[in-house]
């Protein structure tokens, strides 16, 4: 099963997405919102390399999940002091989304 796969059976269906990339480094944002109408807000790092057979390998170096209730404490959650946290907030999924 590969990551994207193993998100929508934890998270949900994902409604958003973007990263940014420098180097073998990548930072991706995404938010899922389950069946029952809670959300996953989800900040992973990841680092690629190539092993030794030439196979492009990618570790998960670190994970933050935020889980809410619903959408509207999706909007006023508490989020990490990232830059993709200010991505997050100023995209048009976000202020598209509507409080209670």
């Amino acid at each position: 099963m590969n990551l994207r796969e193993a998100d929508l059976q934890k998270f949900g269906e994902q409604l958003y997405h973007h990263f940014r990339k420098q180097g073998n480094h990548r930072w991706d944002t995404s938010v899922h919102r389950k069946e029952d109408g809670s959300f996953y807000i989800v900040f992973r790092h990841s680092f690629s390399k190539k092993n030794a057979e030439g196979v492009k390998k990618t570790q998960i170096r670190d994970e933050k999940v935020i889980h809410t209730k619903d959408e509207s404490q999706l909007i006023s959650a508490e989020l990490p002091e990232f830059p993709d946290s200010e991505i997050l907030k100023n995209s048009d999924f976000f202020k598209g989304l509507k409080e209670g």
